[in-house]
């Protein structure tokens, strides 16, 4: 054969064989290719495993440090629990020692009180009994005076003429009258005397027993006030010592979180440590089989000092040399050639990217690591400033609660001070203002007396003055009803309701009535028939019309005795009037019958012995008014009408009365500048329009001595508590 021909079959038997060997090499690639790809997703799934696998370890480790932090917080929480549990039992238990001690101080009050009111009780009990002795000593010292003085009167009175003894033993009743108004007056004084101090005493009691309940009382405030004080200062403590505890548990969970932290950082390093040497492990896997792989497909290589680069290179030259042997054979073997490079160069890629992924994450774990810890570092140095900080604080709370305790003592050692300040200067003024009062009634009490002894001297003296003119009318009275009785005509007193009232012994034995019979009756018992009925309308017509008939006018009538025979009289008639009110009329009664004969020729003689007779009733009435007049000036007009109905006048004692003392001022000037009769009519005057002034008050004028006026209100009429606005009226 031709040797260019030979060459040719050659050539073209070299390049089917070498086209064979693409083929094989091809489909070995092929083959390489998916145990690549396969062995890839084994190492990515291998990767992706490890991956969750560490961050499920990190999960877990982040879990596990969360819950030892939620046991923390729970184990703090309980802790703190229990400590509130406890501070609120020990305030409990606080609070119920202070209501304790409250209530034994309450209970101390009160048995101080208790006992201080039974020391003043007792004490009032020595002072009622002190008091009733007194009463009795000076009731015992009164009737022992008493039984001195009747002793010297029955001394006195012996050997003495009756008259003098019944002015003796009205002297010495009048006597005792006043000293009785004297002992019962000074008796009433040592009642009030004994009252006000008794009254000085519960005030002293009720001060001191204030004293005491607003000592308590400050005691109690002091008590609370401290009690408060001591519990802010507790809770204040309390809770700048749980800031702190909150401090330190903020340092110590700052520790825990550095500590996880760093171990956290650990295992990310040890989870790259394990993820580059798994990505190394895969890499030297991969590049083993693709020495075995590139080894079956030419064994004669060596590529103990290439790379899969270099192989990939180096592959890709041998395609290219037998690429000019044919154009289907070369592009075929080229492109396996082309995807056995492409997917040794894409694991080599992977590995590179997963190893600069894992240099980056480093790079920037690194960064955020060392930033994270100078941001801990600041947190750190901050919660270790702030706890220096409580802690100062802690330390000047005590001492500022001290201090505050001891300026609380000292106040309330001041409060307590001007508390017994107050105390003791309100009792200096009570104890002055009871003095006070205490002297007042005394010089009250011995003012009142000395006004008592003195207007008994007074009325002493005017007694006896009263004493006398009775006994000189008595004596007028006497001689009085002598003339009446012994004069031969008939008198008879009637009042103006026609009632008799008197009849002598010459009316009687005209009438032939006795005094018991007739005195009460009407006067129409002694009048004839014929005037009898209309003779009360007589006298109410004269005290209506003031006409006068009869009265002041003698004349002839007829007279009926008690056997009803009329026999002619001779009526005279006159009144008596009292502050212009008609009080009596007096009838003059002459019997006529023995005169009847003789009537002419005694005429004249009868007529001079009439008007003699006359002028002697009016003598008497003139007397008897004069003496009236008198009566009623020296004493009171119930007084003066006993004394004049010859009644005896009882002496009666006044428990209350009020006496006004008037003079003039300046009377003696006056009286020595003008004449005595001027003074007479000046005193005349005024008085005259004192005593009508006097008539419009409940007041009894009592004398009047030169200038001076005397009136009283509560005697001889009592009138009650009424004297005292009488007077004040008047």
């Amino acid at each position: 054969m031709d040797p260019s021909v030979r060459r040719k079959f050659d050539n073209l038997r070299y390049d089917i064989e070498k086209l064979t060997a693409n083929i094989k090499q091809a489909e070995n690639e092929v083959f390489r290719k998916e145990e690549d790809a396969f062995f890839a997703r084994q190492d990515e799934i291998e990767l992706a495993q490890l991956a969750h696998r560490q961050k499920e370890e990190l999960l877990r480790s982040g879990a596990k440090f969360q819950a030892m932090l939620e046991e923390r917080q729970g184990r703090k929480a309980t802790k703190k629990l229990q400590k509130h549990m406890a501070k609120e039992a020990k305030a409990r238990e606080a609070r119920i020692r202070q209501q304790e001690t409250a209530k034994n101080l309450a209970a101390e009050v009160r048995e101080a009180l208790a006992q201080h009111r039974k020391r003043f009780e007792q004490l009032i009990i020595h002072i009622e009994g002190k008091q009733l002795r007194q009463h009795e000593q000076l009731l015992v010292s009164q009737e022992r005076k008493k039984k001195a003085q009747r002793a010297l009167l029955d001394l006195e009175v012996k050997g003495q003429p009756a008259d003098l003894v019944e002015d003796i033993i009205k002297d010495h009743q009048y006597k005792l009258n006043h000293q009785f108004t004297v002992d019962k007056t000074i008796v009433d004084q040592l009642r009030d005397t004994h009252e006000l101090e008794l009254k000085h005493r519960k005030e002293r009691f009720d001060a001191e027993a204030k004293a005491l309940e607003s000592s308590a009382s400050l005691r109690a405030q002091h008590l609370r006030r401290t009690n408060e004080e001591l519990t802010r200062h507790k809770d204040e403590v309390t809770t700048i010592r749980l800031n702190i505890l909150d401090a330190h548990e903020r340092l110590k969970l700052m520790q825990l979180a550095t500590q996880h932290e760093a171990e956290v950082q650990k295992l990310r390093i040890s989870h790259r440590t394990q993820l580059t040497l798994a990505a190394r492990s895969q890499k030297a896997q991969t590049a083993a089989r693709l020495k075995k792989w590139r080894d079956a497909a030419d064994p004669d290589a060596d590529d103990a000092d290439e790379d899969p680069m270099a192989r990939a290179s180096a592959a890709a030259s041998s395609a290219g040399f037998g690429q000019h042997c044919g154009s289907v054979t070369g592009s075929q073997g080229g492109m396996y050639d082309d995807a056995s490079q492409a997917g040794s160069v894409m694991s080599m890629v992977s590995l590179g990217r997963a190893s600069q992924t894992s240099l980056a994450q480093t790079s920037s774990t690194a960064k955020l690591s060392a930033a994270a810890k100078r941001a801990h570092a600041e947190e750190y140095a901050q919660a270790q400033l702030q706890l220096s900080r409580l802690e100062e604080e802690l330390k000047a709370a005590l001492t500022r609660q001290a201090e505050e305790m001891k300026r609380l003592k000292r106040d309330q050692v001041d409060e307590v001070r001007r508390l017994e300040n107050t105390t003791k200067a309100a009792a200096d003024e009570l104890g002055l203002a009871q003095d006070t009062e205490a002297r007042t009634l005394r010089k009250s009490q011995e003012s009142n007396i000395n006004e008592i002894v003195s207007a008994q001297e007074r009325e002493y003296v005017l007694d006896r003055s009263i004493r006398i003119s009775e006994r000189k009318m008595l004596t007028e009275r006497r001689v009085l009803n002598s003339v009446l009785d012994t004069i031969a005509d008939g008198i008879i007193n009637i009042a103006p309701d026609g009632t008799i009232t008197r009849f002598n012994a010459a009316a009687e034995s005209m009438f032939g009535y006795t005094g018991k019979e007739i005195i009460g009756k009407n006067i129409r018992s002694l009048t004839p028939d014929s005037i009898a009925p209309q003779h009360d309308a007589y006298l109410n017509s004269y005290l209506t019309t003031g006409i006068k008939k009869v009265i002041g006018i003698g004349r002839r009538s007829f007279g009926r005795n008690k056997d009803g025979v009329e026999f002619p009289i001779r009526l005279s008639v006159s009144e008596v009037r009292e502050e212009g009110t008609i009080t009596l009329f007096t009838g003059i009664v002459r019997n006529l019958t023995d005169q009847v004969q003789r009537e002419e020729q005694e005429l004249a003689e009868s007529t001079r012995k009439q008007e003699e007779m006359g002028e002697l009733i009016s003598q008497l009435d003139m007397e008897r008014t004069r003496s009236n007049a008198l009566i009623k000036e020296l004493m009171p007009v119930s007084i003066a009408h006993q004394l004049m109905n010859g009644e005896p006048v009882v002496p009666r004692v006044y428990s209350d009365v009020t006496v006004l003392y008037t003079d003039l001022v300046g009377f003696t000037s006056i009286s020595a500048s003008v004449r005595p009769l001027d003074v007479v009519d000046m005193l005349n005057d005024l008085y005259s329009a004192f005593d009508e002034i006097l008539e419009q008050y409940d007041v009894y004028k009592v004398e009047t001595i030169g200038d001076s006026y005397m009136v009283a209100s509560g005697v001889p009429r009592a009138n009650g508590n009424k004297h005292l606005t009488e007077m004040a009226k008047l």
